[in-house]
């Protein structure tokens, strides 16, 4: 940090945003005392106008970074929300199913038992208990 903290903030570059891109270089493989010398090289080889731009590009890719991050932050529970509230629908549905299946059943009960019981009465000879022959 010692070697590119001073260039870095003559730039502009906060100490937050030089730990970030030391950090990135660290991640490709160069080792942290490397990545200090490597940025401080980078940052006194480029002309003036391509450090303003490689600056404001790698600080558009940590505030897209930031946004999705954020995007993904907010989406996860909307998410959750949203499939624990199909869960309630699919369930008040299954349930209007059977409630519905359940009224029609006990509504048609009566209707059954009345004809098995005229079926039975014909079969039968009118309630006496012995079956009639059918022709």
């Amino acid at each position: 940090m010692s070697y590119c903290a001073p260039i870095a903030k003559e730039y502009g570059i906060t100490l937050e945003d030089t730990c970030k891109i030391i950090g990135a270089l660290s991640n490709y493989g160069i080792k942290a005392s490397q990545a200090g010398t490597t940025f401080r090289r980078i940052l006194t080889n480029l002309a003036d106008v391509d450090l303003i731009i490689m600056v404001a590009i790698i600080r558009d890719l940590f505030l897209i970074t930031r946004v999705i991050i954020a995007v993904i932050t907010f989406l996860v529970p909307v998410f959750i929300t949203m499939m624990s509230v199909l869960m309630t629908i699919i369930s008040a549905l299954v349930t209007a199913v059977i409630a519905g299946v359940s009224f029609i059943i006990s509504a048609l009960m009566p209707v059954f038992t009345a004809l098995l019981t005229a079926v039975g009465d014909g079969l039968c000879g009118e309630g006496n208990g012995k079956i009639r022959k059918v022709s």
